[in-house]
């Protein structure tokens, strides 16, 4: 039997909705699906190789998430962004950002610390 090459689309087998999720979810946040989308099941199982099943649990997941609206009749549908919720979303993350810097330094420091150190007792060169 002879296996064909692999394509790099196909799902790793952890949870197969966890995985399509991911996958859909980082193509979203990418701007690789772009506002607007609609996504349609049978092509999402067919890219990745999977059932409709955990594609429509994936899908299930991510509108939870509020990352798609699955609207009756018409499937999944990445929606556009309000300029109010970008403004939002700018808003949080100016505040977030200073924060996290603020805790990020002191394990930046020891990390310095910890270079330095190591390059202390490094042995010198007879150059």
């Amino acid at each position: 039997m002879q296996l064909n090459a692999s394509t790099g689309s196909e799902i790793p087998r952890q949870s197969l909705t966890s995985a399509v999720a991911d996958k859909l979810r980082d193509q979203i946040i990418r701007g690789e699906i772009v506002e607007g989308s609609q996504l349609r099941q049978d092509a999402i199982a067919t890219r990745y190789r999977v059932s409709r099943i955990p594609v429509r649990e994936a899908l299930r997941q991510l509108e939870a998430e509020g990352l798609i609206t699955i609207v009756p009749n018409r499937g999944a549908i990445v929606p556009v962004l309000a300029p109010e919720d970008v403004e939002e979303l700018f808003t949080i993350r100016a505040l977030l950002e200073p924060e996290l810097l603020k805790l990020s330094i002191p394990a930046f420091n020891a990390s310095l610390k910890l270079n330095f150190a190591a390059k202390d007792t490094l042995p010198l060169g007879d150059g």
